[in-house]
């Protein structure tokens, strides 16, 4: 087992900042993989994940059955681990202003296209992820310290040829975000996950980790390089909500993770790897994100993980300025699909998006893109 702290940029004098990083198996492993919890800092049951699943990682090392080599970032995002406001942690947006921190992250994939595309491509797949982690390598300490930030992630996940990016919704079902090109390895993933939903797109937009990672493999695949479908997988597992954080569910989904490394190759013991029913999977395209009509009290009438068919109750909401509990605005599905996340809290503002609901047939006006909201 190899610790390395990354320093980051101080936020202001007398701080610091880093990130921890650990790594398992040998340097020259044939297979790579990298995960990382808390992007969104808020979101912490990956963070106890984490912790569950380095237990593992230690006891396989030491056991010989480790044959790839996995890095573990225990947490993403110690910027926003700062931001607490009014004694709760806010950590999906950068305070200091620069929005959503999985969002923007550097455009590899096009600078892999301007360097490559007229000749001296990669020949193999380490020489890739050599010539990534130079692209991608922050020039130096003294940037803004959110860009550096997604620099540093980008650059230590660049080692390796794929990724699972850790995080979770409000109040939701355990589902995974992956891309068509990779179906049948984010079907497998989510099956050890004994996820829900599997919702697959080709460009999400808004240059995710994930997607900024896969689009520079892709990118090196269209200037030529010959390389295996592991090459560039990267998924985003959604670990239920944000209140669903215990030892039980950490244990259990810290073993789904080992799992699907046993099925992947870099684990070679006794153990058969437990693998659930296949999920339903949705286009993001097909994905319905429902809004607040008008602002008030949300109640919910069916639990996430409910398929609803179209025009059904959902839940209502309840008005505050006229004194009567009886004038509600009911909440619908416009779709027929499942329920997957919904908010967390009670109190909502008209327009604001309060649930999620993934059907099956894509809806006009879901553009290839600009599929995430913010």
């Amino acid at each position: 087992m190899e610790i390395m702290d990354l320093p980051l940029p101080d936020l202001s004098p007398g701080t610091r900042m880093t990130l921890r990083e650990y790594t398992f198996g040998q340097q020259e492993a044939e297979h790579s993989i990298y995960l990382q919890a808390a992007l969104h800092a808020g979101e912490v049951p990956g963070l106890l994940v984490i912790q569950h699943l380095l237990t593992r990682l230690a006891s396989l090392e030491l056991n010989r059955a480790l044959t790839g080599r996995v890095t573990v970032m225990t947490w993403a995002n110690p910027v926003g681990m700062q931001q607490f406001v009014g004694g709760t942690l806010t950590g999906r947006f950068d305070c200091a202003g620069s929005g959503n921190f999985d969002r923007r992250f550097p455009d590899i994939g096009s600078e892999v296209m301007r360097r490559f595309r007229a000749g001296s491509c990669p020949t193999n797949h380490d020489d890739a992820k050599y010539r990534l982690m130079q692209i991608a390598r922050p020039a130096e300490q003294g940037c803004d310290p959110v860009e550096y930030l997604k620099k540093i992630l980008l650059w230590r996940a660049f080692a390796h040829d794929m990724v699972l990016d850790l995080h979770c919704d409000k109040t939701a079902v355990m589902h995974v975000y992956g891309n068509w090109a990779h179906e049948q390895r984010a079907v497998s993933l989510s099956r050890c996950l004994k996820a829900s939903v599997l919702l697959l797109e080709d460009s999400a937009g808004g240059s995710t980790f994930d997607q900024s990672f896969h689009d520079a493999w892709s990118a090196l695949r269209q200037c030529g390089l010959q390389c295996g479908s592991r090459q560039g997988f990267a998924a985003v597992v959604e670990l239920r909500g944000q209140r669903d954080v215990s030892d039980t569910l950490a244990a259990c989904d810290a073993d789904a993770l080992v799992d699907f490394l046993r099925i992947e190759g870099f684990v070679v013991d006794d153990r058969q790897p437990v693998q659930h029913e296949p999920p339903a999977i949705s286009a993001l395209e097909a994905v319905d994100h429902l809004k607040a009509t008008r602002t008030g009290i949300a109640t919910w009438r069916v639990p996430v993980g409910t398929f609803v068919a179209r025009g059904a109750e959902i839940g209502v909401i309840t008005d505050l300025t006229d004194g009567q509990a009886e004038s509600r605005t009911v909440m619908r599905s416009s779709i027929d699909g499942m329920l997957v996340a919904r908010m967390h809290v009670h109190f909502v503002l008209a327009g604001q998006r309060i649930a999620m609901i993934a059907g099956r047939d894509k809806i006009p006006g879901r553009v290839s893109g600009a599929l995430l909201p913010d």
